[in-house]
């Protein structure tokens, strides 16, 4: 008998739509989608820290190799997974919500903000940490060392 695939994708699915997969944010509430598809991750792969050569008596710190990427490519990938995971089929205006949620002047999110439910809401997604643990946004180059000297947060770029 082959292996039934479609029975463990089936209770999964009815596993992720019996949980309270609602959240809030901002003073708004939404809720996150039972699945996505797997491409919606994929703009995480953008998010890299930046990535520094072996260290020399003249430049402690090694010559930059790759500057990682910057701020506005970190915040239109953490926009475009959480864009991606919120359910805009039971509340249609909850995409447009949410963007003016993240252009609000009074009481802004910050990146902090965002960062975090970014990575709460892959980790719903995929039923365990994404990887993307609190000392790294990413997978670095393996051409030097990684640094994330003043930076904000251990792993995220300093703008």
């Amino acid at each position: 008998m082959p292996h039934d695939f479609d029975q463990e994708r089936r209770a999964r699915l009815e596993q992720a739509r019996t949980v309270d997969r609602s959240f809030r944010i901002g003073g708004e509430t939404f809720e996150r989608r039972p699945k996505v598809h797997p491409e919606a991750l994929l703009p995480l792969d953008r998010m890299k820290v930046p990535t520094f050569g072996p260290p020399t008596p003249d430049n402690p710190r090694g010559d930059l190799i790759d500057p990682g990427s910057s701020r506005a490519e970190d915040l239109a990938a953490i926009d475009a997974v959480v864009l991606a995971h919120i359910d805009t089929d039971g509340d249609p205006t909850a995409e447009e919500r949410y963007l003016a949620l993240r252009a609000r002047k009074t009481d802004p999110l910050d990146f902090a903000d965002l960062y975090e439910l970014m990575r709460w809401l892959t980790t719903e997604e995929v039923g365990r940490p994404t990887g993307l643990s609190a000392d790294s946004t990413g997978t670095p180059q393996s051409t030097g060392t990684s640094s994330t000297d003043g930076s904000s947060q251990p792993g995220i770029r300093a703008a």
